[in-house]
């Protein structure tokens, strides 16, 4: 049985540690937005914040990422953003 060749290049240690966090960001995102909770709703500002920090939310491969997670999420998040950089920005 052959082995499996990857083409992906090797993340760092930091990549790794930041992909770990953005998968955690983002499963708690679709679990949030699968319970209900509105885009704008407050109680989203830190998992928000700490998404947007990752500066990633605009690039296709995400939004395909996130309509995987749950389907509209790629929509929702957006929204959620905007919420949180007003209420920031107050």
């Amino acid at each position: 049985m052959r082995k499996a060749v990857s083409h992906a290049p090797k993340l760092s240690a930091e990549q790794s540690n930041a992909m770990a966090e953005l998968r955690d960001i983002e499963q708690s995102l679709a679990s949030a937005m699968k319970k209900g909770i509105v885009p704008e709703a407050r109680e989203l500002d830190m998992l928000v914040e700490r998404h947007h920090r990752a500066d990633i939310y605009d690039h296709p491969d995400f939004a395909r990422r996130y309509e995987e997670l749950a389907p509209g999420l790629a929509s929702w998040l957006p929204t959620a953003m905007k919420a949180w950089a007003r209420r920031k920005a107050a």
